[in-house]
């Protein structure tokens, strides 16, 4: 079966509580939207990845782990990311780009405070250099890519799908089947971002890191099943006037199932539901991914 890489993408900011919002965002990179074999190599080839992504919070965790509850957001994405791997060999490993454009809907309200919307395409994803390392029982990747600040934003908005800045991503994954017969497996995807300053509010946010990660077991040749999470945190404080002096942490876990369409072999679905717990300085609220990889 053939299988799409990288899990760095697909901007549905869930990272994101948009950049002007009540809390910093705590990246660029979505947390959580990759899990089972997160880190698996793609074969030689141009590769189709199709994101929906529904992420909603009716509560606010402050950096104490206080509730607001009168608070809720919820967003609708949507995603494309082109891969290709152009089988060339650097290091021994094998040379890849990709790109990813969301586009986001986002409901962001905080009783008596703000009560905004936006529907607009958010900040791409460039990524010109990836390599990808393939073993009898793992495969490993690295990857250097670019979220560049020309999705719509507005330091006014709430809502506002863009970030303002700009942020470098480095990232680094490693899959292991455990044993001979590869049917059971463990993934885990990290990306450390390093951020430029904010347009109009002139905050530099503070750096951030998180794996992506997965469980599973191949039931049939077609099916995966697991779990998978995400853990983030922000390593260094925001910078700037007014800056914000918390940190920002989240957890989720939550089952997923991957499965390829047996009359169709090039395409594979997967299916994931995560629930955030003790985050701080963030929303806490449940996510839900839906992704079509095709494969030329």
């Amino acid at each position: 079966m053939k299988r799409f890489l990288i899990s760095l993408a697909a901007v549905l900011c869930l990272s994101l509580f948009c950049s002007n919002s009540v809390a910093a965002p705590l990246s660029h990179h979505p947390p959580g939207v990759e899990g089972l074999k997160g880190s698996v190599v793609p074969p030689k080839g141009v590769h189709l990845k199709y994101y929906t992504v529904m992420y909603s919070a009716g509560k606010f965790k402050d950096k104490n782990g206080r509730t607001n509850s009168d608070y809720n957001i919820d967003i609708f994405g949507q995603a494309i990311r082109v891969l290709w791997n152009t089988g060339v060999n650097i290091l021994g490993g094998e040379y890849m780009v990709s790109a990813v454009q969301p586009f986001l809907v986002i409901d962001h309200r905080m009783g008596g405070v703000y009560d905004d919307n936006a529907a607009r395409f958010t900040d791409p994803l460039v990524e010109p250099f990836a390599i990808g390392w393939r073993s009898e029982r793992w495969e490993g990747l690295v990857a250097v890519g670019v979220w560049l600040p020309v999705g719509w934003y507005d330091s006014n908005n709430h809502a506002s799908p863009g970030f303002g800045y700009t942020t470098l991503m480095i990232t680094a994954g490693l899959n292991v089947w455990l044993d001979a017969e590869k049917t059971w497996h463990i993934s885990g995807l990290s990306h450390y971002e390093i951020n430029s300053k904010q347009e109009d509010t002139h905050i530099t946010p503070g750096q951030t890191f998180m794996v992506e990660w997965g469980f599973g077991k191949s039931i049939t040749d077609n099916i995966d099943i697991g779990v998978a999470g995400y853990t983030a945190w922000q390593l260094t404080r925001d910078t700037g006037k007014n800056a914000d002096d918390a940190y920002t942490r989240a957890y989720s876990v939550g089952p997923e199932i991957a499965f390829r369409i047996p009359s169709w072999d090039n395409l594979q679905v997967s299916i994931r539901a995560l629930f955030e717990f003790e985050n701080r300085n963030r929303p806490q609220g449940t996510m839900s991914t839906l992704a079509f990889t095709y494969s030329f």
